[in-house]
């Protein structure tokens, strides 16, 4: 009598593992077209340890890059930035490097009241002043805070500055400009020169009061670089017209240099 019972439950048993058995085999025949219709798909990969770890590093890079206070354009520069004539002034970005055991990169951006805030080092007044001078005045204070460690500081982006065009040009306005552009590129943002404009006695206003006079002649037939000079925030380039009271002459035709003189 105990033999059959214990027959009786092991056939329940068989069963029961048979029928959990048809039902696993029954979800995979339903899920076989999806995973063929996956596997036609040349597109789909299954995801690796590297494209993972791949996909986690181009997070955290971008993360860290909306972390930072610029964007990462390049500038276009005639060549390195000279510290002994570059003025410094609101909007330039520096970053100041302190090299220690763990080195440790700032970055500084100069206020609209001309002021370079650094922090655990303090506020500078750098406006107006060259580069090679703001490197040295920063280096001098951060040498008290940070006695056995080297400091350098360097420009990581030029600003931005606002300048105006007046006289003959095609669109005289305000424009924006970089503290590395010279007057013929924001001449040319104008639209150029009008026919009537004298260009050898462009005048460069400067908020200081001071004015320097262009001769562009100078620099797009000879080449001068020092006759193109660069510019200030806040400086006015106004293009004079041609003095029709003194004697001109206008040159015209198969001539190198046609114009009025």
């Amino acid at each position: 009598m105990r033999l059959l019972q214990r027959m009786k439950k092991f056939t329940l048993y068989i069963a029961l593992v048979l029928l959990v058995n048809l039902s696993i085999l029954q979800g995979q025949t339903r899920e076989l077209p999806q995973l063929k219709q996956l596997g036609k798909n040349r597109d789909f990969r299954l995801p690796t340890r590297k494209s993972m770890l791949d996909k986690d590093k181009l997070d955290l890079f971008k993360q860290k890059e909306r972390r930072l206070p610029f964007d990462l354009e390049a500038q276009a520069l005639e060549g390195a930035v000279d510290p002994a004539t570059y003025i410094v002034g609101p909007g330039d970005l520096f970053f100041i490097t302190i090299w220690s055991t763990l080195e440790n990169s700032i970055p500084a951006q100069v206020s609209p009241e001309g002021t370079l805030i650094m922090p655990t080092i303090g506020a500078l007044p750098v406006d107006g002043k060259t580069l090679a001078e703001v490197q040295k005045l920063v280096e001098q204070e951060a040498r008290g805070k940070y006695i056995n460690s080297p400091i350098s500081v360097s420009l990581a982006r030029v600003r931005q500055i606002r300048v105006h065009v007046t006289g003959q040009v095609i669109n005289p306005g305000p424009y924006r400009a970089l503290a590395v552009h010279r007057v013929t590129d924001i001449i040319e943002q104008a639209g150029g020169l009008t026919s009537w404009a004298f260009e050898r006695g462009i005048e460069l206003r400067h908020l200081d009061g001071t004015t320097e006079i262009i001769d562009l002649y100078q620099y797009q037939k000879l080449g001068r670089l020092s006759a193109n000079l660069l510019l200030r925030g806040g400086d006015v380039i106004h293009v004079p017209a041609i003095k029709l009271t003194q004697a001109t002459v206008r040159v015209e035709g198969t001539v190198n240099d046609p114009g009025t003189y």
